[in-house]
């Protein structure tokens, strides 16, 4: 563990985006709508000034991470993500917490907290884990302000004053893609999924915000290691198999939606760009390519290959703006910090570069929380998204939406 000053910075810009009527909170948020609302680009800039002047870090912030054993590099990352953010504050004269860390695996959870509390420590940021999380949350509430770096699946049920829960939930990406499939005019769903708990926990997420919306699943395909892609996606399909012996010459490309099912109007993907470049192209291979396929960040490496990523074009994904965006499109902190980053840090990758902005976000998120009441109802705009402070105390994120093209993202605006 070690201790200095630092600056804290708070140059996020509030969010001018326009959501649509469709671009709700999902049912098992519903209570929280009204955090996400409809805003326009004047409100947001008259109110930045004064939230910026209004709004003070804590005097003495630790970070709960894990700086050894299996999640080192993990932590690692957020760490120096986070000091990233401190050095870009510093440079711009922002008033300065002290701040230590405190590796997580050196010790049991709530003694290492007790003993943060008690060198001083106003503001904790951390836990990473899950279970972590979870410890805190089955006890009173924190006397000093935590934001934890995970969601826990109950977070509606038992939200707990002084702890808010901040992290990269796959959740957020079923929740969104669900709303944007029934803004988009579809409601009838092919899933294809992990055959695993945690692609079927993700797919319960989608189905109950879908469901909350007027959509439905129509079918699903849950693959593993040993699927047969090509015949399981043709049965998914079911795909006639005596219309399709005809020669291509014979077949008339007005025909060929009527080779397969007919119910569904939009395809749910989960999987990794491997899978994920072995199935669309046998979903347009078995005449489903006129229909709409959504699928989660899962599916982008993070690093533009189109002679790989051609097989996922039409695909329509949400990411991070950090990883999406060109640096030169980031907000100016976002550019200076990402550029900080990858000049100066070799332990930066495209695996890692994720957990980086966690930290950058982390860190511009403790002002805000330290006052939660100067929040700005329209948002943060972070590394990590758009940021919501929702009466649950979580960080929701919106996220922004791209579109395969020729083998790179493309910004669904320009289609």
């Amino acid at each position: 563990m070690f201790s200095q000053k630092i600056t804290h910075l708070l140059v996020i810009f509030c969010c001018g985006l326009l959501l649509t009527s469709c671009e709700l909170v999902p049912n098992r948020e519903s209570l929280e709508q009204h955090h996400i609302q409809k805003i326009s680009q004047s409100s947001a800039k008259e109110g930045i000034t004064t939230i910026f002047n209004q709004a003070t870090p804590p005097k003495h912030v630790t970070l709960l991470l894990p700086l050894s054993d299996k999640l080192s590099a993990s932590g690692q990352a957020i760490r120096n993500g986070f000091l990233t953010a401190h050095y870009y504050a510093k440079q711009h004269g922002q008033p300065i917490p002290e701040m230590d860390f405190i590796d997580t695996t050196q010790g049991n959870l709530q003694n290492l907290y007790q003993k943060a509390v008690a060198s001083g420590a106003d503001f904790i940021v951390g836990p990473l884990t899950k279970s972590e999380v979870t410890t805190f949350m089955s006890g009173n509430p924190p006397l000093v302000p935590i934001l934890a770096l995970n969601t826990v699946d109950n977070y509606l049920d038992h939200p707990l004053n002084n702890l808010y829960q901040f992290g990269l939930a796959p959740q957020d990406e079923a929740i969104q893609i669900a709303n944007k499939i029934i803004r988009d005019g579809h409601k009838k769903v092919l899933v294809i999924a992990p055959a695993s708990t945690w692609g079927a926990n993700l797919v319960s997420v989608f189905k109950s915000n879908l469901t909350h919306l007027g959509g439905t699943i129509v079918d699903q395909l849950n693959y593993d290691k040993q699927t047969d892609f090509s015949s399981e996606i043709s049965s998914l399909l079911k795909v006639n198999k005596t219309q399709t012996k005809q020669t291509s010459s014979q077949i008339k490309k007005s025909d060929l939606a009527s080779y397969r099912r007919q119910d569904f109007d939009a395809i749910f993907i989960i999987a990794k760009p491997e899978e994920a470049r072995q199935i669309n192209p046998l979903l347009k291979f078995y005449y489903a390519g006129d229909i709409p396929a959504y699928a989660t960040s899962l599916i982008y490496s993070g690093t533009p290959n189109s002679q790989l990523d051609f097989d996922l074009d039409g695909i329509i994904f949400c990411d991070l703006p950090w990883v999406l965006r060109n640096s030169n499109e980031l907000p100016q902190y976002l550019q200076a910090t990402q550029q900080q980053i990858t000049s100066t840090l070799p332990g930066y990758t495209i695996a890692t570069s994720k957990l980086y902005a966690l930290g950058i976000d982390s860190y511009n998120l403790m002002r805000f929380l330290n006052q939660k009441g100067l929040f700005p109802k329209q948002g943060l705009i972070g590394a990590t998204g758009t940021l919501f402070l929702t009466p649950s105390n979580h960080i929701y994120r919106r996220l922004e939406w791209v579109k395969m093209q020729d083998g790179k993202p493309a910004n669904l605006s320009e289609f």
